[in-house]
């Protein structure tokens, strides 16, 4: 029997759940997972039987006296079958999903994988020219140079939240909580906790430096891929992504 309740942070990838970490970490009621890097992605492989005190003493076991605990795992999205788990074996799980600007995301991710050493294309190569993606040695789990696929956020939304009840998935928008406490605030309402007058909007998480030199093509040819999608995602949540063509 679960003692806790849960909610996770599941993606998208660059869109902002680091920041968003940070911010859940300031509430009293809510303790996250620790380490945050490398991140849990604890029900990725594990899906048999959940060992319930084993899952909690690994990654909370600086839990004090929080009613709440947070995990983000962003590679979740990319797993629905993590889902149905968690929704399985999970009393009332609240999920959190962030959702970025496809066409900054897919460019974020392309640096960031650069900073870390994995890609070592220009980005031209990868918008434009479609050269193969390197080889790594390293183990990752999921691909790091599905740029474009990754921001095709309704292909992996659709098949994530299918378990869940309307009230137990949060989407929110990096635009708009990055750059605002009162969409903090609707997390926190989200989980059902009061505010939190801690959060600090002007720290910069898990920055990557991008080029201001990108060629507008590829801002354009971007923009065009991502229109149908963001319209049945917009379609399909009854949101307002118009900002996301700008």
């Amino acid at each position: 029997m679960n003692q806790f309740k849960h909610f996770f942070i599941v993606g998208g990838q660059r869109c902002g759940t680091t920041f968003l970490y940070n911010a859940m970490e300031t509430h009293s009621s809510i303790c996250m997972n620790k380490p945050v890097n490398p991140e849990p992605k604890y029900f990725i492989k594990n899906q048999k039987k959940l060992a319930y005190l084993y899952y909690v003493n690994k990654f909370f076991k600086h839990r004090k006296n929080e009613e709440i605990l947070g995990e983000k795992s962003t590679s979740y999205l990319e797993f629905p079958s993590s889902g149905k788990f968690i929704f399985e074996n999970f009393k009332d799980p609240k999920i959190i999903i962030a959702l970025r600007n496809p066409v900054d995301r897919a460019i974020s991710n392309y640096f960031f994988s650069k900073k870390n050493g994995l890609e070592n294309r220009s980005i031209e190569e990868v918008f434009l020219e479609n050269k193969p993606i390197p080889k790594i040695k390293i183990k990752t789990s999921v691909s790091p140079f599905i740029y474009i696929k990754r921001g095709e956020y309704i292909k992996y939304i659709k098949d994530y939240i299918r378990p869940f009840n309307k009230e137990q998935i949060g989407i929110f928008l990096y635009e708009n909580f990055t750059t605002s406490k009162v969409e903090i605030q609707k997390i926190f309402s989200f989980l059902e906790l009061n505010q939190s007058n801690e959060i600090q909007l002007n720290k910069k998480i898990n920055y990557t430096k991008k080029d201001s030199t990108i060629d507008e093509s590829i801002i354009e040819k971007l923009h065009h891929h991502y229109r149908p999608f963001n319209k049945k995602l917009e379609d399909f949540l009854q949101i307002d992504l118009s900002k996301w063509e700008n």
